[in-house]
């Protein structure tokens, strides 16, 4: 068994468009839909959203927000991984649960600042998206295994 590289520091469902995330100690997933009771829990290669805490740290530190700082929302924050490990076809454990990745990074505005005045944003390389390839549940504190690395 390999050992967590990472850890889960927060998980969240979104119930309906436009309602803030509700913070859960463990949530299921099933396989080929996403997270039970999360509106985005349909299929597709977008079921399930992540981001790095450090992503979230900066986010929260910055003085002024970029235009999607409060837009995205994440339903499992990850500590301890690095931006590279998230690949297009990486599969990662959490819990009873497997993850493959099916994209990362968001679209950027140009009316938000940080593009405007052409300043980093770190959330570009932070935000991921995967489906679900094995149904079980998550919970706080989850170690987080990367299974597979495709080239």
């Amino acid at each position: 068994m390999k050992i967590p590289e990472g850890y889960v520091s927060c998980v969240q469902i979104f119930v309906a468009k436009g309602r803030p995330g509700e913070k859960r100690e463990t949530v299921t997933l099933q396989e080929g839909a996403g997270i039970l009771g999360d509106r985005h829990a349909d299929g597709g290669d977008r079921q399930i959203s992540i981001l790095l805490s450090e992503v979230r740290d900066w986010m929260e530190a910055q003085p002024v927000p970029g235009l999607c700082f409060a837009r995205y929302k994440e339903n499992i924050r990850i500590s301890g991984l690095t931006p590279e490990m998230f690949r297009e076809g990486v599969h990662f454990k959490i819990g009873d649960a497997e993850l493959e990745i099916t994209g990362f990074s968001k679209r950027c505005f140009p009316e938000c600042q940080y593009v405007s005045e052409e300043k980093e944003c770190v959330l570009l390389h932070g935000a991921f998206y995967a489906r679900v390839v094995k149904s079980g549940k998550i919970s706080n504190g989850d170690g987080v295994i990367c299974m597979q690395i495709n080239a």
